[in-house]
């Protein structure tokens, strides 16, 4: 088998096992609350609702979650035609689909893909990174980035990012919730 092929392969088995794991640990934080409340089919049953939609957020629109969270803008030919010339022409010797492309106002010289595949991505860089970098080492960079979308380590890490800022999200909810007087048993 390709080694290509086999990482591919493995980064869908890796994503589809980090989908499981959050599924598990969703259910067991449903059932303790529904042990709480004093009914734990309930829990389960929200646990599994919350789980679904965080299913459909992270990998359907996981991306745009991902972009915001960096305050990413989408770039168009005419606003940014110099970066958008240098993907298009990775995309283009890759044979790949051409992603979104995406600045992030900073002077931090930082760049990063984020989707489920390839024809579902975007890469972002940000202003440090096309201010610091000669057109070489900015292709090296973004054909860095189009390595990621191709061999599917951005689903993997497009879902961890997105499961994982829940997991932050719902403890920050629980914490409000325990400290002013939310979860009282009946």
């Amino acid at each position: 088998m390709d080694p290509i092929l086999g990482h591919i392969t493995s980064n869908k088995r890796r994503t589809f096992f980090l989908f499981f794991l959050y599924a598990v640990l969703f259910l067991i934080i449903g059932y303790f609350i529904g042990i709480y409340m004093g009914e734990p089919v309930v829990g389960l049953v929200l646990a599994v609702i919350v789980f679904g939609v965080l299913f459909l957020i992270s990998y359907f629109g996981g991306q745009g979650v991902v972009t915001s969270m960096a305050g990413a803008r989408e770039v168009s030919k005419q606003q940014e035609p110099y970066l958008y010339n240098t993907v298009e022409g990775l995309s283009i010797a890759a044979g790949k689909p051409m992603p979104k492309i995406y600045i992030v106002e900073s002077e931090v010289p930082n760049a990063f893909a984020a989707g489920r595949n390839p024809g579902n991505s975007v890469i972002a860089v940000t202003r440090g990174l096309l201010n610091r970098l000669n057109r070489q080492e900015l292709e090296g960079v973004l054909a860095h980035e189009m390595a990621h979308i191709h061999n599917y380590d951005i689903l993997l890490a497009t879902v961890a990012v997105v499961l994982a800022g829940t997991i932050v999200f719902l403890g920050v909810i629980a914490r409000r919730s325990a400290f002013f007087g939310g979860f009282r048993g009946s």
